[in-house]
């Protein structure tokens, strides 16, 4: 199959030359020790499929666990011990149903779900339901969201906005504040590309956010100021070309690079208030191959260490050394994990 042409190959560090950058190579090695954990999957030779992908988690109270199944169109509702109390949700286009459910977060006894066609349900806690309050939509796409004291923060894109980070009124309704740059390229076609993956994290007084494609971390105040970037210097990225396409115009070509794998950040999550773990996958050519890096960045100290999880787990929420994680291969399962590095030991 003959390529298109190369118009422009993408630079995908974009660094603010306002704010500190930290650039992160060669940091020092560890492991991840496990305790206290459970874990569901879903066995093959079992009739009942109780999920079919995890495809993100949120710790609720008193360590009760929502996992958002991603292939079913609904959120998995486990107490501490691993029991199913309920199921929240379904496919559909009404109120509390989902069609692209991309996160879900807890806080306050609100439970949020954000889908990528814009729409947001608020779910609460009445005695011991989890009930839907109402659903409201949105002119984004959205990738990820994170909440603060109450208040709820979207990582989106939309043709014309030159921001990705939006802050809602209480309403959920309306948009109250954006910033956050979106990626900076003159076509609109990489702008979007790259601009709509994306993943987003609140922690203490900080949001942080990330393009998956990309190796930078950028760290926002409360009042929306970039104020502090760290690069993963290690991170081998996709090939990302503008392209001539056979039929005229421009166009977005993404190709595993030469390596025969490519790195992606796959989410940021908060473990304290001025401590955050960025976790990058690595993705080979041969699918059946994969790779999970875990990096532990603290914002207030010089301090950072990487833990490499060989098993290939997938951490979605991570509070106070508990940790929700979750894996599609080689079945669903997930698991309530207490996470200590080498130096905790």
């Amino acid at each position: 199959m003959q390529q298109p042409d190369i118009i422009e190959e993408i630079d995908l560090l974009q660094l603010s030359d306002e704010v500190p950058t930290t650039h992160l190579s060669d940091l020092p090695g560890g492991s991840v020790s496990t305790a206290s954990k459970w874990g569901y999957s879903y066995d093959e030779q079992d009739d009942q499929v109780l999920f079919g992908e995890v495809s993100h988690m949120a710790l609720g109270k008193g360590r009760e666990l929502f996992v958002l199944d991603n292939t079913r169109n609904t959120i998995l509702h486990f107490d501490p011990e691993g029991n199913l109390l309920d199921e929240i949700g379904r496919e559909g286009e009404g109120p509390g149903e989902f069609r692209t459910p991309a996160a879900i977060q807890y806080e306050d006894e609100s439970l949020i779900v954000a889908e990528n066609n814009g729409r947001i349900h608020r779910f609460s806690r009445q005695t011991n339901e989890i009930v839907l309050d109402d659903t409201y939509q949105l002119d984004l796409h959205i990738d990820d969201l994170c909440l603060k004291n109450g208040e709820v923060y979207l990582m989106g894109f939309t043709s014309g906005n030159d921001h990705i980070i939006h802050k809602t009124e209480d309403n959920l309704q309306d948009i109250a504040s954006s910033f956050g740059s979106a990626f900076d390229h003159d076509e609109e076609a990489i702008v979007s590309d790259i601009s709509r993956r994306g993943s987003l994290e609140c922690t203490g007084s900080y949001v942080l956010a990330a393009f998956e494609y990309g190796p930078v971390i950028s760290v926002y105040d409360s009042d929306g100021r970039k104020v502090q970037q760290f690069v993963l210097e290690d991170m081998t990225t996709m090939d990302i070309n503008l392209v001539e396409m056979p039929g005229g115009g421009p166009g977005v070509n993404v190709a595993v690079p030469e390596e025969g794998y490519y790195d992606r950040i796959n989410q940021i999550t908060a473990t304290d208030e001025d401590k955050f773990l960025v976790q990058t996958k690595r993705e080979y050519h041969d699918e059946e191959k994969a790779a999970i890096t875990q990096t532990h960045l603290y914002l207030s100290e010089d301090h950072y260490e990487v833990w490499e999880t060989a098993s290939g787990m997938l951490m979605f929420d991570f509070r106070k050394d508990e940790a929700a994680a979750g894996a599609n291969f080689p079945h669903p399962q997930f698991e309530l994990k207490k996470l200590k590095s080498n130096s905790e030991k």
